[in-house]
């Protein structure tokens, strides 16, 4: 009796992002392509799902093959998220989540909100001070940390679109004190530079 061997599809399937890149930026009134290959060299491509800001886009408003997929639209400003699941015949599934911000370059930089999560802050209790943003545009952040006496002890940058984390140690892994200490936050779009001063307290 022959001996047989059979093979088991493990392998989930390949997903390539072309466009756009995760965290492009657009002007409003742009055209934005959302475009990916994907490939599946065992069992091949079953099914194929994409989501936009959480809506699932149908097939007949794109342009689809086997191997990639290609959707085009103008959006309205702000952030969009962006998913895509591709599954296979034996259902090996790969999700891929990436985003793109639509900006209006004549649109004033304003500080609507700037929230901290914790604060007042116990960092021996494994708290993480979190900076979070509500601002008109994309913008630079940079963050100098002050103590009561108004020495420099901590800088942090990031981006308006994300958050910014402090886990209670400067840059040499010196650990603050208790106490009370404000943070100069420093908003910039490369044409405008706003500052907001905002008091912390570690407990």
């Amino acid at each position: 009796m022959a001996n047989q061997t059979y093979s088991i599809d493990l392998d989930a399937p390949i997903v390539n992002i072309e466009s756009p890149v995760d965290g492009a930026e657009f002007d409003i009134g742009s055209l934005v392509d959302i475009r990916a290959y994907y490939s599946d060299a065992k069992s091949g491509i079953s099914n194929i799902v994409l989501k936009v800001d959480g809506s699932v886009i149908s097939d007949s408003m794109m342009t689809m093959t086997m191997s990639s997929l290609w959707y085009t639209k103008e959006f309205e400003m702000g952030h969009h998220n962006i998913e895509l699941v591709v599954t296979d015949h034996v259902m090996n599934t790969t999700t891929v989540t990436w985003s793109f911000v639509v900006t209006d370059a004549n649109v004033d930089l304003v500080i609507n909100d700037i929230s901290l999560a914790n604060n007042p802050i116990d960092f021996d209790a494994g708290e993480m001070l979190e900076f979070k943003f509500d601002i008109s545009k994309t913008a630079d952040i940079n963050i100098t940390l002050y103590d009561f006496a108004g020495k420099e002890v901590m800088k942090m940058s990031g981006s308006s679109r994300g958050v910014i984390t402090c886990d209670g140690r400067t840059g040499k892994g010196i650990k603050l004190a208790r106490g009370v200490y404000f943070a100069r936050v420093a908003v910039s779009d490369g044409r405008s530079y706003l500052e907001r001063i905002i008091k912390i307290a570690v407990k």
